[in-house]
C-alpha cells in the first residue's frame, strides 16, 4: 500500500504514469488516467482524497485497485503480481482476474495458462480450455474421481485432480498425494512430445500445449532516453507530490502557527527575564544567547520535518525504484519544498520572538542568516 493520504485517485495515477513514462504529454497522461479510473471503477471517486486505511476514505477494495493501477497506468509489457486481489470482493477480482484458484468465470479471461505444481514443476501450459481436456482425460486416464454431472471446471477441478489424495486405510494419518509434481511434470513433458511427433499429421492432441521457443521471442523496445524534458517532467511531478502531501496535511500548519510561536514564546519570556526587575532591552546581555538558541530551533525544525519527509515516503520510493533513475530530481524537489516550508517556520519565530525582546529592524538579517 504506497498510497499518500493527502493525494487523491486521480492524482496518484497521474503522478505514477509521469514517473514511469515522463516521455507522455500531460494530455496524454491525463487520457490514460481517465481512461484507468473507468476501468478499476474508481471514476466516481477520483477526485476524493485517499486518506490513511484508518480513515475509511476509500474502502479496502478501491485501495486495492488503485494501487494495481499505480503500475498498470506504466504502460508495461509484462507485470508480475502477488497477490495483487487481496481484500478485494469476488465481483472485483473478477477485474484484475489474478486469483490462486480463479473460477471458471475468472479462468475464461485468460489467454494462456501456466500452472506450476510444488517446487516449481509445470505441470500444463495452453489455454483454459485445453487445460480442463487435459486434466479431464488424465482423471479418466488415471481413474481418478471427480463429478462426472458437474459442468463447471474452474481452478478447483484442477487441483481436485493434481492433488488426489492416497488412499489410506488409517484415516488418523495425514493424506498424501496420489502422483508428486514430479509425476505431473513428466506426463505433461511426455504430451507434448508426442504432439510434436504428430503435429505433421494428425496435429496435436487436446490439452498439449506449447512453450514459445526463443525465435519466437521478439525484444521490447527500449524506452526512450531521458532528455531535458523528461528529467522536468520527472522533477516537476516529484515536486507537486511533495508540496501537496506537504501543504495539504494539517501538521504542517499546526507547525507553522502553533509550534514555531510557541517557541518564540518560550525563548523570548525566558530570555526577558531581568534580576532588575522590568525587562529593557539595552541593558540585556541576551543577543547571543537568543541568537545560539534561534540557531537550534532551526536545526530542529529541519531535522523533525526531513525525518518525517523520509519516512513517509518510504514506500513510494520502494514502489518507483526502478523508475528513478535520477535521485537527484527527487532530494532536489523535497529540498525546494522543505526549505520552504522552515523559511514560513522561520518567519513566524522571528516575528515573534523579535516582538517579544524588542529586536526592531532586525527580521531581515536574523531570517536571511537564519535560513
Amino acid at each position: 500500500d504506497a498510497l499518500s493520504a493527502q493525494l487523491t485517485s486521480r492524482e496518484h495515477l497521474a503522478h505514477a504514469c509521469a514517473i514511469r513514462r515522463p516521455h507522455f504529454s500531460e494530455d496524454t497522461i491525463q487520457k490514460r488516467v481517465s481512461y484507468l479510473l473507468g476501468e478499476l471503477g474508481l471514476d466516481r471517486i477520483g477526485e476524493r482524497r485517499v486518506g490513511s486505511p484508518d480513515s475509511k476514505s476509500l474502502s479496502g477494495g478501491e485501495r486495492s485497485r488503485l494501487n494495481a493501477g499505480l503500475d498498470l497506468i506504466g504502460g508495461g509489457e509484462v507485470f508480475l503480481f502477488d497477490e495483487p486481489i487481496s481484500g478485494l470482493s469476488s465481483k472485483d477480482a473478477e477485474h484484475v482476474a489474478s486469483l490462486h484458484r480463479p473460477s471458471e468465470k475468472v479462468l475464461e479471461s485468460f489467454d494462456l495458462v501456466l500452472l506450476l505444481d510444488r517446487g516449481g514443476k509445470m505441470a500444463f501450459f495452453g489455454s483454459p480450455d485445453d487445460m480442463i481436456k487435459y486434466f479431464e482425460t488424465a482423471a479418466g486416464d488415471l481413474k481418478l474421481y471427480h463429478d462426472e454431472d458437474s459442468q463447471h471446471r474452474g481452478a478447483d477441478f484442477v487441483f481436485d485432480v493434481l492433488e488426489a489424495p492416497l488412499i489410506q486405510l488409517n484415516t488418523t494419518s495425514r493424506l498424501q498425494r496420489r502422483f508428486p509434481p514430479d509425476f505431473w511434470q513428466e506426463r505433461y513433458e511426455n504430451r507434448r512430445v508426442m504432439a510434436h511427433l504428430s503435429r505433421a499429421n494428425e496435429g496435436p492432441p487436446t490439452g498439449a500445449g506449447e512453450l514459445p521457443t526463443a525465435e519466437d521471442q521478439v525484444p521490447a523496445p527500449e524506452p526512450p532516453a531521458h532528455g531535458r524534458r523528461q528529467k522536468w517532467m520527472i522533477f516537476k511531478t516529484h515536486l507537486s507530490r511533495a508540496v501537496k502531501s506537504k501543504f495539504r496535511h494539517r501538521g504542517t500548519f499546526y507547525s507553522i502557527l502553533l509550534q514555531a510561536p510557541l517557541l518564540a514564546l518560550l525563548i523570548g519570556q525566558t530570555l526577558r527575564a531581568s534580576a532588575e526587575g522590568s525587562y529593557r532591552f539595552h541593558s540585556g546581555l541576551h543577543l547571543p544567547s537568543y541568537l545560539f538558541l534561534a540557531v537550534t530551533v532551526a536545526m530542529f525544525f529541519g531535522l523533525t520535518n526531513s525525518a518525517t519527509e523520509v519516512l513517509r515516503d518510504r514506500p513510494i520510493l520502494r514502489r518507483e525504484r526502478n523508475c528513478r533513475p535520477h535521485p537527484l530530481l527527487y532530494l532536489g524537489s523535497k529540498f525546494l519544498v522543505l526549505a520552504t516550508l522552515i523559511t514560513m517556520q522561520a518567519a513566524v519565530f522571528i516575528a515573534c520572538a523579535d516582538w517579544l525582546l524588542d529586536l526592531q529592524g532586525m527580521f531581515w538579517s536574523h531570517l536571511f542568516g537564519w535560513c
